[in-house]
């Protein structure tokens, strides 16, 4: 089992987020990732050591160190956010 660490910019850009509904659902794909790595919607990024996470419209950027998750970012998909 996984340890996760939200940084305090992910934190901030989650309560950026209006739509309490859409909180919710970042929060509970979150703590899915405890059972890294057998997770899915998660994909490996190119050219990155980290890894992204998909819920709904916006991504969670995260990478693995030993038995801790840490949570960089969470952005809305757009062109701009790879």
């Amino acid at each position: 089992m996984k340890r996760i660490e939200v940084t305090n910019r992910a934190k901030r850009q989650i309560d950026k987020i209006g739509d309490r509904k859409i909180i919710t659902d970042i929060y509970e794909a979150m703590e899915q990732l405890e059972k890294w790595p057998d997770v899915r919607g998660v994909k490996s990024l190119v050219n990155r050591n980290d890894y992204r996470l998909r819920v709904d419209r916006y991504r969670v950027f995260f990478f693995v160190e030993n038995e801790t998750i840490v949570i960089t970012e969470v952005k809305i998909r757009n062109e701009k956010t790879y």
